[in-house]
């Protein structure tokens, strides 16, 4: 047993033995690479060197995950920056296009006050205006008329033009300008008269002859005449047709002067009216809003808009202080959709995204306090205008259910500065918490007999 156990423990310290060998063998070969490194540094040296190290390693790792977090900063930074350039491009080519819009807007509206201004006149009252504009009116009716007369005698002269070149035509000429060639003056026609009757006296001298016995015994066969005298009787006949062919030529063709002269002159008076009827429909295209007004806004649509424009200026101060400094009224002239007239149109600015957008994009809530701001900024400009006559009292009726506490606190504080200001504001509403807020109150109790009023104190 003793032995058995001795060779067990032989075995299992030979086995240890080997271990532990290798175990020396791998430490030598450890301790030959690590002096291969080191060289000839002592112990001290070489642990100050590897603390070193491991520091240095650590900085780098710790250098590492930073350089690979501020690569990815890099990158944002750069994908940032190249949206901050596109965003600025296109704000500069918005700028650009609204300053475009803004100068021709700027012209236009010019060119407009200088149109009106221009066909206004210089009168400094409305009723001066108002009887000038009837006066051009009464004016413009009369060169109506006159143009009518005009037209009436241009009729009545290519009526007289047709009348001539039927007569020319039928006296066998091709134009009225051959016919009127062929007038004879009156010097010719007495010269023709005279060749005519002293023609006539040759023929009564040669018939007398004729008729003479001794002329008749001369010759012993008859002389035939009839041929000759047929020719004399066609010239005559050819003579007679071309004097009254040429005495209604000559009748017609001053019939035609006279005609000319008259719408000559005519036409002579149509000329300051007609001037003055252009200046008319000039000042009617701007009454009317037609013509060259691109806006398409008529005049009174013109004195609305610079109206409005006042409320508006003065209803954005309102409702700024009613939205937190949000929102603000514009006033925009540009022409509605299917043709429709611009000028009385209003939009919101919105102060938390830049953007113009229509009023129809409100809440419930803040399209009343919209109308709430449009209504004082209206009643400030009525008191302005009407040389400080202040409207004294002002009702609203519901309203007040549409907004949330902040939004009605907004709303009364600026209520109970009207009321501060001297101001009587009756509130109609449903909400309980307009009890709190409003010292005087009338309630109205409904019962079976009919409603009746109450005052709450």
């Amino acid at each position: 047993t003793d032995e058995d156990a001795a060779r067990d423990a032989e075995q299992r310290a030979a086995t240890a033995l080997t271990r532990a060998q290798a175990a020396v063998a791998d430490v030598a070969n450890t301790v030959a690479v690590l002096r291969q490194r080191c060289g000839d540094a002592g112990l001290d040296e070489l642990t100050e060197a590897r603390a070193a190290a491991a520091a240095a390693h650590a900085a780098t790792a710790a250098t590492a995950a930073e350089c690979e977090h501020r690569r990815g900063e890099i990158v944002r930074l750069r994908q940032l920056d190249a949206d901050l350039r596109e965003q600025a491009r296109a704000v500069d080519v918005e700028a650009a296009q609204a300053a475009h819009r803004e100068e021709s807007a700027a012209a236009e509206a010019d060119e407009i006050r200088a149109r009106i201004t221009a066909a206004a006149g210089g009168e400094d009252s409305l009723a001066t205006r108002r009887r000038r504009i009837a006066a051009l009116a009464a004016a413009a009716a009369n060169l109506l008329d006159a143009r009518v007369r005009a037209a009436n005698a241009a009729t009545s002269a290519r009526e007289r033009a047709r009348e001539a070149a039927a007569a020319a035509e039928r006296a066998g000429f091709g134009s009225v300008e051959q016919a009127l060639a062929a007038v004879r003056p009156e010097a010719r026609l007495r010269e023709i008269d005279r060749a005519l009757r002293a023609a006539a006296d040759r023929r009564a001298a040669a018939q007398g002859v004729l008729a003479d016995p001794d002329t008749a015994r001369v010759g012993d066969a008859p002389v035939d005449l009839t041929e000759p005298e047929a020719a004399v009787a066609r010239s005559a006949a050819a003579l007679a047709a071309a004097v009254s062919t040429a005495s209604e030529a000559e009748r017609r063709h001053a019939d035609i002067e006279k005609f000319a002269t008259r719408l000559e002159d005519e036409y002579a008076k149509l000329v300051p009216l007609r001037d003055e009827q252009a200046e008319l429909a000039a000042l009617a295209e701007v009454v009317a809003g037609t013509g060259q007004n691109a806006r398409k806004m008529s005049l009174r649509s013109y004195v609305l808009a610079a109206r409005l424009e006042e409320v508006a200026e003065s209803a954005s101060v309102r409702l700024r202080r009613m939205s937190g400094g949000r929102y603000e009224f514009v006033h925009s002239d540009a022409a509605g959709t299917h043709g429709k007239r611009g000028g009385l149109g209003l939009d919101i600015h919105d102060e938390y995204t830049g953007v113009v957008r229509s009023t129809k994009t409100l809440s419930g809530g803040e399209s009343f306090q919209a109308s709430l701001a449009l209504a004082l900024g209206l009643a400030d400009v009525v008191a302005a205008e009407s040389g400080g006559l202040v409207l004294d009292t002002m009702f609203i009726d519901e309203g007040f259910g549409t907004l949330d506490a902040d939004a009605l606190d907004a709303v009364m504080g600026v209520l109970d500065e009207l009321r501060a200001g001297g101001r009587v504001v009756g509130v109609v509403s449903h909400v309980d918490e307009m009890r709190q807020r409003i010292p005087s109150r009338l309630h109205v109790v409904r019962g079976r007999t009919g409603s009746t009023v109450e005052i709450a104190g």
